[in-house]
């Protein structure tokens, strides 16, 4: 069996002593026979269930002549309507087969304008659960450039730099959790990155004794890697 399905076995009984449910027995018998009792078992259900609600869809997915049929019944009901009006003479007869038949189409429009209104229910709920679930890979994949931030981070500090001041904390835009990341207190997440902080020589104004002087500053290695950690919070979106 492959992996991929997942499948139940449901099980019902039939009393033998009833007539109507010992012909369900044999006709199953018929269908194992052929090879079609499961699929019928399940059309069966589809068919039943949607008719209870009012519906003819599986109906006519599953026998499209009934449609057909059901179609032009319909056509020569309204026909006969039609011809009722026409050939009554008295005023009120007429008067009557019009509201009848004003009064069917009117059930016929309510019935579709209910169907119409499920199908755009369930659409609905479709794309609420297709937006979730963008909204949810956003957190997510926010959720890893954070985390690999903060292992950058930490692996700096662990090599001997020092702590790095005015890192922004990742939120969002709108100060919310909808998914759309900003950075507070910053208007452009775009900002170019930073020149690094490089100590000026002057150069010695005497050119018969110039000695070059080379100054260590300590303190460079750490604004550098600040200003590179910097630079990555900012370009992280």
């Amino acid at each position: 069996m492959s992996a991929n399905r997942f499948r139940l076995r449901y099980t019902f009984w039939l009393d033998m002593l009833k007539d109507d449910e010992a012909d369900v027995a044999d006709t199953i018998a018929n269908l194992k026979k052929d090879r079609r009792f499961a699929p019928t078992v399940r059309d069966g259900i589809r068919l039943v269930a949607d008719l209870r609600q009012g519906n003819l869809e599986v109906l006519f997915e599953l026998f499209p002549w009934v449609k057909a049929e059901f179609m032009q019944y319909i056509a020569e009901v309204q026909g006969q309507v039609t011809e009722a009006v026409a050939s009554s003479s008295p005023k009120n007869e007429s008067l009557v087969a019009r509201e009848r038949w004003l009064d069917a189409e009117e059930e016929r429009l309510e019935a579709e304008r209910a169907w119409q209104q499920r199908r755009q229910q369930e659409a609905e709920a479709s794309l609420e659960a297709e937006r979730q679930k963008v909204v949810q890979e956003r957190k997510h994949t926010q959720k890893i450039i954070d985390e690999r931030l903060a292992r950058l981070e930490q692996l700096l500090l662990e090599q001997g730099n020092q702590p790095i001041r005015g890192v922004q904390t990742p939120i969002s835009a709108n100060g919310g959790g909808n998914g759309d990341i900003g950075l507070r207190g910053q208007g452009d997440l775009r900002e170019a990155p930073r020149q690094l902080d490089v100590p000026i020589f002057d150069i010695p104004d005497d050119d018969d004794d110039i000695d070059l002087l080379v100054q260590s500053d300590e303190d460079a290695g750490r604004r550098a890697s600040q200003n590179f950690l910097d630079s990555l919070s900012n370009l992280q979106t």
